[in-house]
């Protein structure tokens, strides 16, 4: 049996051994989500993140570009943050950002670039999603698809924003 072939099945073994350790100890748990979060956390930057609140923060992000309105279908210029902006933000990668919206986690977008085309949010839109998904991952390490109270309350504070808007 080769080396590598050994060390394959070694790694299955333990990988096993800590996953039944996970489930019956509860201090075994409790330590490895902590450390999980503080590795995720530096990894991800995310204290620093965290310093920019804030909208005067998020229009120096912002461009102003003229954009139109998917549901009233007025054009007008406004100060947007697009997809890789808002990802970078929030320290999860582009495509991450786009499988939440596919997948309904956060509202789709209703203002598009009228030059590319492309989705983009309002600063204030950004900015309840912003702050509602860091509040969150001050508990919890990830954002998922289960946290359905974490979606409604953005859900609720973008329709109710877009309302107030027209």
């Amino acid at each position: 049996m080769s080396k590598k072939l050994r060390l394959k099945k070694t790694s299955k073994k333990l990988l096993l051994l800590k996953k039944k350790k996970y489930k019956q100890d509860v201090s075994f748990r409790e330590k490895t989500k902590t450390s999980s979060l503080k590795r995720y956390r530096k990894k991800s930057d995310f204290e620093s993140a965290q310093k920019g609140d804030g909208i005067d923060f998020y229009l120096e992000l912002a461009d102003e570009i003229v954009v139109k309105n998917s549901e009233t279908n007025s054009v007008a210029k406004k100060f947007v943050l697009t997809y890789n902006k808002l990802s970078e933000c929030l320290t999860i990668s582009y495509t991450s950002f786009c499988r939440w919206v596919r997948n309904g986690m956060v509202p789709a977008p209703i203002f598009f670039d009228v030059r590319t085309g492309r989705a983009v949010y309002s600063v204030e839109e950004a900015l309840i999603i912003i702050t509602e998904i860091r509040q969150h991952t001050k508990k919890y390490a990830y954002y998922r698809g289960d946290h359905v109270q974490v979606r409604a309350r953005i859900s609720k504070q973008v329709t109710n924003y877009r309302k107030g808007e027209k």
